[in-house]
């Protein structure tokens, strides 16, 4: 090869080494930035207050300041009685107790009611709403209302699936079980479910959709609660009166995300085999927790007293004569022990 043939392969080569790269366009940067900062406010807490000590002051119930921030909560009942811990869903406050807290405590047991974080009127810190963070809030209020020895646990819904999964981590602080259409049984998850477990963006995306349709979204779901419509009329009114604060919406989504909301049954089974004495409550009419899952629960758990009240989703607050009277019947065997 001879030398003009040589510095022709070097142009060449330079020529493609040199030639700049295409750019784009400024207003496709411009449309990126848009994008991105439209996204970022549309997923930030969009709900108006900050839960500060001002606020506090004018919320009904006690606060504890816990180890993820202040816990709202109540306390009914004699000191020295038995304790009962109520535990609300995953949306709801625990108001969704008031017509259960009074009678428990009138019958001698020592009755606690408290929001999980994210909910109610209790802090919403920017962590991960899984089974750790509502355990350690559970060990953290027993332990500043200085409750020793083991507890009855009350939990509706995700709060029963979250008296299972402390019963699970925790089984010497839970002397007895109290579920009322819980959460859990193995089953397809939702959509909006599988939106939000997406890896890295799937949160982001569910605040996305909650801030724009959430509430009206919850409110439609929250009218098959009852048919009873004082009853949901009550309901939507404890659920609005959290949503001033900001953060709900977050937690919300991570609960959703981190909770194993619809893959549980062994715990179920777990449970069972443990031997921890458990109760189901059931709605006969409850469309949100269907009765064939309790039925499915019956199988998981077949040592349990199952009893289903004629009323929806809420029986402890729909029907509390016979809820109460059952919870009351359950709990006076082990009163003493």
């Amino acid at each position: 090869m001879d030398e003009s043939s040589v510095d022709t392969i070097r142009t060449a080569k330079a020529g493609r080494v040199k030639r700049p790269r295409r750019a784009w366009p400024r207003w496709v940067a411009a449309l990126f930035a848009v994008i991105a900062v439209t996204i970022v406010f549309l997923a930030s807490d969009r709900e108006p207050l900050a839960l500060d000590e001002r606020a506090m002051s004018r919320l009904p119930g006690r606060f504890v300041v816990l180890s993820h921030g202040p816990t709202n909560y109540e306390v009914a009942g004699p000191e020295n009685g038995p304790v009962v811990l109520l535990i609300p869903g995953i949306s709801i406050p625990r108001a969704v107790f008031g017509r259960t807290l009074a009678p428990l405590a009138a019958a001698g047991y020592r009755v606690i009611s408290f929001d999980l974080y994210g909910r109610g009127f209790s802090a919403r810190p920017h962590v991960r709403y899984d089974a750790r963070l509502f355990n350690q809030q559970t060990d953290d209020l027993l332990a500043a209302l200085q409750v020793e020895g083991s507890v009855n646990l009350i939990g509706l819904a995700s709060g029963g699936l979250q008296a299972m999964l402390y019963a699970d981590e925790r089984p010497s602080r839970v002397k007895s079980l109290v579920l009322i259409a819980p959460d859990g049984v193995d089953g397809p998850v939702t959509g909006f479910v599988r939106l939000v477990r997406r890896p890295v963006v799937g949160e982001l995306a569910g605040r996305l959709v909650m801030n724009a349709v959430g509430q009206r979204r919850w409110e439609e779901r929250l009218q098959n609660y009852s048919a009873d419509r004082r009853v949901v009329d009550d309901v939507v009114r404890q659920f609005r009166a959290q949503l001033e604060y900001k953060g709900f919406w977050r937690a919300l989504v991570s609960s959703i995300s981190s909770l194993p909301i619809s893959e549980s049954s062994e715990l179920f089974r777990r449970i069972e085999r443990r031997g921890t004495p458990t109760l189901v409550l059931w709605g006969t009419s409850d469309v949100i927790i269907p009765t064939p899952l309790g039925q499915e629960v019956r199988k998981l758990m077949p040592s349990a007293t199952c009893i289903e009240v004629p009323a929806g989703h809420l029986p402890q607050y729909e029907r509390p004569d016979l809820t109460n009277a059952a919870i009351l019947k359950f709990l006076a065997p082990r009163r003493s022990t």
